[in-house]
């Protein structure tokens, strides 16, 4: 049976949270640290009315320039190039980024120049367990609480991105600071 690696983008490969920070702090004129808008207590976890949270989520989500305006970290690359020859060229992208964000996400993993760009899965309807599995991925890399919960168990190996977000969080994810960790951690075995 062969092996399949997956990654995340956003949070994994992309710092699309340092992005969605800066722009909250520029557009809402906020004077908050990193850790008190994004960490467990933070301000993403206070809004409270249904109405508020959709409309900063809808203007966050949709905000084009928080999408694809970086480069991904060289270094980032190398280790993605490293996984993918170790995993024999069977890598893939798996990310819940919203509609709208297809053809951008693609010219993204090309213009970074990472392998397998054609290899991109998008899953919003449905957890991402489903498609890990319809995929046949093996290991993934992830940095969402949510998706880690979900993929935990489901996987020969689930790598966490440590963020502030979801450093409090209690898994059996191997934690890693970022995709460079990941080649000396691999286990591929049967």
């Amino acid at each position: 049976m062969p092996k399949i690696f997956g990654f995340d983008i956003d949070g994994v490969l992309y710092p699309w949270h340092q992005l969605a920070y800066r722009w909250a702090i520029d557009a809402l004129d906020m004077d908050i640290s990193y850790e008190e808008f994004w960490g467990k207590e933070g301000f993403i976890h206070k809004i409270d009315k249904e109405e508020e949270w959709a409309i900063f989520r809808s203007n966050l989500i949709n905000n084009p320039v928080l999408y694809n305006c970086v480069s991904i970290p060289e270094a980032f690359v190398e280790a993605v190039w490293k996984i993918n020859t170790i995993f024999d060229g069977k890598t893939c992208y798996l990310t819940s980024r919203p509609m709208g964000v297809e053809t951008s996400t693609s010219r993204l993993l090309v213009s970074n120049g990472l392998p397998n760009p054609d290899k991109l899965y998008f899953s919003r309807s449905s957890p991402k367990s489903m498609l890990v599995k319809e995929l046949g991925i093996t290991h993934y890399v992830e940095d969402h609480r949510k998706h880690i919960i979900d993929l935990e168990g489901k996987l020969k190996q689930l790598f966490m991105v440590e963020h502030v977000y979801n450093s409090y969080l209690e898994t059996t994810a191997i934690r890693i600071n970022d995709v460079t960790d990941i080649p000396a951690l691999i286990d591929k075995g049967d």
